[in-house]
């Protein structure tokens, strides 16, 4: 993440806090970027590797009813004997995800992806450890010189920067 990002949606953040949820990409531990958000009152959540399908609160229940919603208005569309023997154009497209829209991104929806995934109310518990155990195979290694991450010389020894990954996320 670049720094000029976070000051942007700080700049537009009316609250005196803040969450910030990261999937666990290399680029996203940033120094810099660390420092401005804990000056900035704003917390930062970092999902373990290969977790974020489980752990992201959109993907949990907000992109799945749009995908679904957006078929059915597809469907629909096709159906219709006006359009019969009609191919869909990427005019029509607007139109059928203005039908999915309103449906899949509605407020309800976007709070249970908090509460889906353990977030909001915090649960630590809501997936059993299993979910976590491809988290495990790699984590993102530290190395003691402060240099490469581990991926340009996989026999050099590392530090995990991360607490134990049987956790339901890390927090900077």
């Amino acid at each position: 993440m670049k720094i000029s990002a976070l000051r942007q949606a700080c700049s537009t953040i009316s609250r005196t806090a803040a969450l910030l949820i990261l999937d666990n990409h290399h680029r996203h531990v940033n120094l810099d970027v660390i420092n401005y958000a804990k000056d900035n009152h704003v917390t930062l959540l970092s999902f373990p590797p290969h977790c974020s399908h489980e752990l992201q609160p959109l993907d949990k229940s907000v992109y799945g009813p749009f995908k679904t919603s957006v078929h059915q208005a597809s469907d629909s569309w096709m159906r219709d004997p006006q359009n019969a023997g009609k191919s869909m154009s990427i005019h029509i497209i607007p139109h059928l995800t203005g039908y999915a829209f309103p449906k899949a991104f509605s407020t309800d929806n976007i709070v249970s992806g908090f509460s889906t995934t353990g977030i909001w109310p915090f649960d630590r518990n809501v997936f059993p450890t299993d979910k976590f155990l491809p988290s495990s195979i790699r984590d993102r290694p530290l190395m003691p010189d402060g240099g490469s991450d581990g991926r340009d010389s996989p026999s050099a020894p590392a530090l995990s920067l991360c607490p134990s990954t049987s956790q339901a996320g890390y927090f900077f």
